[in-house]
């Protein structure tokens, strides 16, 4: 089944694009994907296949950004963690004095 204007426009949408980062990642211009959605030229038969396979990249890559943040949020907690521990053996008038990084 032919893909519709606006599937191409609620699939864009759904996945939060542009026309112009769809078309990039579709390997068309973003004029392309703007005649499509408003239905001035055919989009191609082969088109659900290809959003089919957009969707596994979107997906991936929504994946691999939450990895990177929770790794991240460790890693920020592993530091804090080990600076406050450092810290207990600092005599008080001296880490008075250093900044604090906890923010």
């Amino acid at each position: 089944q032919r893909a519709t204007p606006s599937d191409i426009k609620q699939f864009r949408e759904r996945y939060s694009k542009t026309q112009t980062q769809l078309a990039q990642d579709l390997g068309v211009t973003r004029s392309t994907i703007s005649r499509w959605e408003r239905g001035v030229i055919r989009i191609p038969s082969v088109m659900p296949v290809a959003l089919r396979g957009l969707t596994h990249i979107y997906a991936s890559r929504r994946s691999s950004q939450r990895s990177r943040d929770r790794n991240a949020a460790i890693a920020r907690s592993n530091y804090l963690d080990a600076r406050r521990s450092a810290l207990s053996f600092v005599p008080d008038h001296i880490a008075a004095v250093l900044p604090d990084s906890d923010t």
